[in-house]
């Protein structure tokens, strides 16, 4: 449509007389120059397309060349002549590449003479029931750069274009008011009248809401109405209105934004605690500042660097504000961890990080870190220019307090006592009371959610709530002031006793990931819980029951320490109690002695601890803890170097499986006979052993195997099976076996059964085979998993290796020094299963030339083999003797060591240590000249290998048969 010569054009305060080639403001002639009027018109007309350059310099030179120089000239004339700021009012946008656009909204009608004003003021309206123009609303300046938001703000720009309304609901502190203002500012160009912020935080009486917003974007109001006034002033207005803080006012604010539906290009961005429930609310939940992730791909006990500590909104944010007040800061590797622990005892919550990044100058970051038990206190003080209620965190969290009913107001504070999940039946339990019935608690906690006191997460098991740590600190504050703290605390422990106690129910009928699922989190309610009912002195048998139902977590999670502490405590109380309490005395005997990994000074612990509890399970006809115990005195004869009287207890096992009523399908004790076989050098009986029961196991389904007997019973199996296939000559088979058995150990995810796993087979195997390489892959995984874990005894085995591999690489020194000191740590912890790294060491003495030394380590290993009868290793102690007198010079010793190491190992069908045994005694007799002997010993079991051929022995071997191959 061609535009009608005497159309007048609005847009803003300004008309624009097409005719007269005039624009005028407020009643006042604008000076514009015919060049840049021409342009402007061009603009108006097509106002909100895109017109290119070419079409822009036609309109203003037609017929002419004139260089783009000229067009910005006269653009950026334009843009002075109506105030256009780039920032609060926007009219020309510049689209790169393509041209510029026209952005206010445009009002075309046919122009009626007009009587021009000399000034500004001339052009007020008098009448008092009309509002008065004062100024073009701007935004409040943002002091710092807005960190984390990117995303958000470009969602909700668009959204508030779209939508009449929108709420951005989240907790005070978390930013929600810096959020609405950078959207507002990266919007306000979309809007022909720009963006108006509008503090309602001052407002206290409702009925001045609309008042408030009408002051705000520069209209004074004379009329008994300012609602009717403000939608009649804003009818044809094109404009974006920040209302925020509405929680306090929030019924005016809800009734203004659904009144203004009558001015249909007003559209409104609300930050509130909680959501306006006003008609066509679109609602953005704002979430705190991402957190670097716990599920980062690091080693168990590696710190996070900081480069991907600032992969995180919150650490930047912290980074950033610690600069700013410290003049100057950057994030290093060794700072990264404690700015990470900060981060995430704040949640996230953006007022929290500024004001601990604060404190950075005067308390330090590592005092920082350790008082943030009392963030509230830490936290107390922020810049003089903010609101009052963001100065402090108490100020934001008391605004918010304040504005809840005495009924909200108490189950608030009683919630304190949680420490991660609420279910509504929890808060039930707890927050309920005589002046609370427990059918009012759901509502008021949707409540608290809905006011962003308590966060809503939805989980397979349902909604779960939880309070953030600076909310929490602030409710408990509350709660001890209202006198409530004991009660709460003691409502919330029988709670966490009902709760375990069915998790201990569900544990022998659920699978392990499910059940592992379903309770985990609740694990900081546990400590909670515990820690005040041992803390407060009001412990009694009720606590003991809980600290026995928490067991079965403490298992599934492996948390050695953390059960062994509460057991112990546990244990005292029964040890006083005038009742017997056997079952109970029973049940915390067997949770003492699951872990010999770590000692318990002054009570029973391995087979002590085992000992007492199967005498108790006898004496109430108890099986399976009767069946529990034998499994755990099978593992510490085993642990202890006798496998003669563990195969005697593992006969005993197998007996009572059978007589305790267990399915053939789910009976295992034929995996501790085969153990048992496999150390007393019966490797053929051992493989059969433990074949004939993976042939027939069936995991339950419950796999309460693990929680009864600490491992998954296939897994450790196949373990020995690994073992006895590199023994009989198939060391090919027994790495991939190992390999698989690591992968599924992690997959499954039980740190005992995967530390197990590296221990006692893939670390020990990979150095047998020589595969230094997958050797230091699986014990750098040991190492790690047991730093984290503080499994001491597993990890004194991960040091042993270490040394192996320095031993192995060359660092033989330092090697042996490693390895002799973690030998030391195991036999002070009574573990004397190591004769396999007696080996090792023995090695090592010889290439140091400590002979003397290495014979003595020899000389008492064997010994103490005959001892105890873990001989499997035994012809590998001879062959190592053999190799320490040879260097001594001893040559006829080091010959009858030779030959009987290789008669024993024959004799156990053993053909790895015969092939080694073999190895040293053909290159002996070779060095004697006597090269046809050597090759027939060494040929004939060289030859019954039928893989491995690649492993450091066969390699070995094959080498010495070439150099004794006839000339």
């Amino acid at each position: 449509m061609e535009p009608c010569a005497d159309q007048k054009l609005w847009f803003d305060a300004f008309e624009l007389l097409r005719e007269q080639r005039q624009l005028i403001s407020s009643g006042t002639p604008v000076n514009l120059g015919s060049r840049a009027f021409d342009l402007l018109l061009a603009l108006v007309d097509r106002a909100g397309n895109v017109v290119s350059k070419d079409e822009l310099m036609a309109a203003a030179w037609p017929k002419t060349f004139v260089d783009g120089t000229n067009l910005r000239t006269h653009i950026a004339a334009i843009r002075r002549a109506l105030g256009d700021d780039g920032a609060g009012r926007r009219f020309i946008v510049n689209v790169p590449g393509r041209g510029y656009s026209f952005v206010a909204r445009v009002r075309r009608e046919n122009a009626a003479p007009v009587e021009l004003a000399p000034s500004r003021a001339g052009g007020l309206q008098t009448n008092p029931s009309q509002p008065q123009h004062r100024t073009r609303p701007r935004l409040p300046r943002l002091l710092s750069r807005v960190v984390g938001r990117d995303e958000v703000i470009a969602k909700l720009v668009d959204v508030v274009t779209r939508e009449a309304l929108v709420t951005l609901v989240g907790p005070g502190g978390i930013g929600k008011t810096t959020t609405a203002i950078a959207t507002a500012a990266a919007a306000a160009e979309r809007f022909s009248d720009g963006a108006a912020f509008v503090d309602l935080a001052s407002v206290v009486q409702p009925q001045l809401v609309p008042g408030s917003v009408a002051s705000a974007i520069g209209y004074v109001f004379r009329s008994a109405d300012p609602t009717a006034d403000l939608i009649e002033a804003l009818r044809s207005s094109q404009l974006l209105i920040v209302l925020d803080n509405c929680e306090h006012v929030i019924g005016a604010a809800a009734a203004l934004a659904e009144a203004l539906g009558g001015a249909p290009d007003v559209h409104i961005l609300a930050t509130s605690r909680e959501v306006l429930r006003a008609g066509g609310e679109w609602v953005y939940r704002l979430q705190p500042l991402d957190l670097p992730s716990e599920t980062q791909t690091l080693p168990p006990g590696a710190s996070i660097k900081a480069a991907d500590a600032l992969l995180a909104a919150s650490v930047q944010l912290f980074v950033e504000r610690a600069s700013a007040n410290l003049g100057g800061y950057e994030l290093t590797d060794e700072d990264a961890p404690a700015i990470v622990a900060i981060c995430r005892k704040l949640d996230g919550i953006a007022l929290a990080i500024e004001l601990a990044a604060g404190r950075m100058a005067t308390v330090g970051l590592r005092d920082l870190d350790t008082s943030l038990g009392d963030s509230l206190q830490v936290l107390a003080q922020g810049r003089r220019t903010a609101l009052p209620r963001h100065q402090t965190l108490r100020a934001t969290l008391d605004w918010s307090y304040q504005l809840l009913a005495p009924p909200e107001q108490a189950v608030f504070r009683r919630l304190a006592v949680f420490h991660g999940n609420i279910s509504t039946a929890a808060a039930r339990a707890v927050a309920a009371g005589a002046d609370l019935p427990p059918a009012e608690i759901d509502e008021l906690v949707r409540g608290l959610a809905a006011k962003s006191l308590v966060i809503p997460e939805l989980e397979n098991q349902g909604v779960h709530y939880r309070l953030l740590a600076t909310t929490r600190a602030f409710a408990l504050e509350k709660l001890r002031e209202a006198g409530e703290e004991a009660d709460a605390s003691r409502r919330h422990a029988a709670w966490m006793r009902t709760l375990f106690e069915q998790a201990q129910e569900e544990w022998h009928t659920s699978p392990s990931a499910a059940w592992l699922s379903k309770y985990r989190n609740h694990l900081p309610n546990l400590r909670a819980a515990l820690e005040w009912a041992f803390g407060s002195g009001e412990a009694s048998e009720d606590y003991v029951a809980l600290v026995i139902a928490a067991v079965p977590l403490w298992f599934e999670l492996s948390a050695v320490d953390e059960c062994l502490t509460w057991v112990e405590r546990a244990l005292a109380i029964t040890e006083k109690s005038p009742q017997p309490l056997r079952r109970q005395r029973m049940q915390l005997y067997a949770a003492l002695g699951w872990p010999s990994l770590r000692a318990v000074s002054g009570l029973p612990r391995g087979v002590q601890a085992w000992e007492k509890c199967r005498a108790l399970a006898k004496e109430i006809g108890d099986r399976d803890f009767q069946l529990r115990s034998l499994w755990a005195i099978w593992v510490a004869k085993t642990n202890a170097g006798r496998p003669g009287e563990a195969l005697e207890t593992a006969d005993l096992f197998c007996r009572e499986e059978i007589e305790a009523g267990e399915p053939p399908e789910h009976r295992f004790g034929s995996r501790l006979r085969a153990r048992s076989l496999h150390l007393l050098g019966r490797h053929v009986e051992a493989k059969a052993e433990v074949e004939k029961m993976l042939a027939s196991y069936v995991a339950p389904t419950s796999r309460s195997h693990i929680a009864r007997f600490q491992y998954e019973q296939s897994l450790t199996a196949r373990i020995t099976l690994a073992r006895t296939l590199w023994v009989l000559g198939f060391p090919d088979r027994a790495m991939r076996e190992m390999q698989t058995i690591v992968e599924e150990a992690l997959s499954l995810g039980h740190i005992l059964t995967l530390t197990h796993a590296l221990s006692d087979g893939a670390c020990p195997i990979a150095l047998l085979t020589g595969d230094i390489d997958a050797g230091e892959r699986f014990t750098a995984m040991l190492d790690a998993y047991t730093r984290a874990n503080a499994l001491d005894v597993w990890h004194a085995y991960a040091e042993c290796y270490h040394g192996q591999q320095q031993i192995a690489r060359g660092d033989v020194r330092n090697g042996v020094r490693r390895l002799n000191q973690a030998l030391r740590q195991l036999e002070a912890r009574g573990f004397f299963y190591h004769a396999v790294l007696l080996c090792a060491l023995g090695e090592g003495f010889a290439q140091t030339g400590q002979f003397i030394e290495g014979l003595a380590t020899i000389d008492e290993a064997l010994s103490q083999c005959l001892q105890r009868g873990e001989v499997w290793c035994r012809p590998e102690l001879l062959r190592v003797r053999g190799r320490l007198l040879a260097g001594n010079g001893e040559l006829e010793g080091a010959s009858n060591c030779y030959r009987q190491s290789l008669d024993e190992a024959r004799a156990q069908e053993a053909l790895s240590w015969m092939l080694r045994s073999a190895t040293d005694l053909a290159r002996l007799i070779e060095a004697r000249g006597d090269r046809f002997e050597a090759r027939n010993i060494l040929a004939p079991v060289s030859a019954r290998f039928t893989e491995g051929f690649a492993s450091r022995d066969v390699l070995a071997a094959t080498r010495l048969l070439r150099e004794l191959n006839p000339p």
